[in-house]
Order: structure tokens, then C-alpha cells, then sequence
């Protein structure tokens, strides 16, 4: 599950091997989406910085809901899925610095039983620890307000 950008950034989700067909809840291509999306918000952060390597360090944490719709007597369902793990990267600055960094990835969509439909966001946390981000802490909150 290693997969390299075009500038040769490492991406190591090996730990997220297990979640491979849980991932696929939100987009069909999910690690494609996840390297995207962290570049996205890494390169957010700090303008000029490039991603040397990105390594998934534990097993992620998910939570998933199921609740009815309001409408009564209706056999819709709102559905739901949350997924947290740590990182750890190596960054290079403009100035050609070497940075760590750690931290929380958090994965949020809802309407998956909808493929046309889904809708996802989510967070980088910097310094972010799953016991502060995961399903008791922000995890819950965040597919809970989404």
C-alpha cells in the first residue's frame, strides 16, 4: 500500500491495509483521495513545503452510525462513517530544511449508502493524538456535527 507522488514523496498507509474495503466507503479510489488531500492541506499550511514521506503509524479508529430520517413511517436511513489515525512526516522547507511532524488524520462522510452522494471532510491535526481525536474524543463530535 505504498503509493509515490510525482516529486517522489513516500506514502506508506500499510497500516491502514486492513480498512482497504472500509475506505472504499468514501470514494472509490481512497488512498489516491487521502494523498491528495494531505498534500492539500499540508501545502495549506506552509506554502513551499513538499511532502518527503507520510507514514500511518497506528491502526485507525472508526465509528459508523446508522440513525432514521425524521420523516416518520420513512425507510431512509442517514448514514454514516468516521476514521482516525496517526502520522508522522517528514517535510521539506523552502529553505531545504528537514521537518517532523505528527500527528491526527480524521475522516468523516456521510450518506454512504448513496455513492452518488456521498459528502466527506476532513482535518489534519498537528501534535494531534487519537486519544484526543479518536471515537472518544473528536471523532465522535465531528461525524456527529457533519
Amino acid at each position: 500500500m505504498n503509493q509515490t507522488t510525482s516529486h517522489h514523496a513516500v506514502f506508506d498507509f500499510s497500516a491502514l491495509g486492513n480498512s482497504a474495503s472500509m475506505l472504499e466507503w468514501y470514494h472509490p479510489n481512497p488512498f489516491d483521495k487521502l494523498i491528495q488531500d494531505i498534500t492539500s492541506q499540508l501545502e495549506g499550511c506552509e506554502p513551499h513545503l513538499s511532502i518527503e514521506t507520510f507514514s500511518v503509524t497506528k491502526d485507525p479508529v472508526w465509528i459508523t452510525s446508522l440513525t432514521p430520517e425524521s420523516n416518520e413511517g420513512s425507510d431512509d436511513f442517514q448514514s454514516k462513517v468516521g476514521v482516525a489515525f496517526e502520522f508522522q512526516a517528514q517535510l521539506l522547507t523552502k529553505h531545504e530544511t528537514l521537518k517532523s511532524i505528527i500527528g491526527t488524520y480524521t475522516w468523516v462522510a456521510r450518506n454512504i449508502l448513496e455513492p452518488g452522494d456521498i459528502r466527506d471532510k476532513a482535518w489534519l491535526d498537528m501534535s494531534g493524538e487519537l486519544d484526543a481525536f479518536g471515537t472518544d474524543g473528536l471523532l465522535s463530535t465531528r461525524l456527529t456535527d457533519f
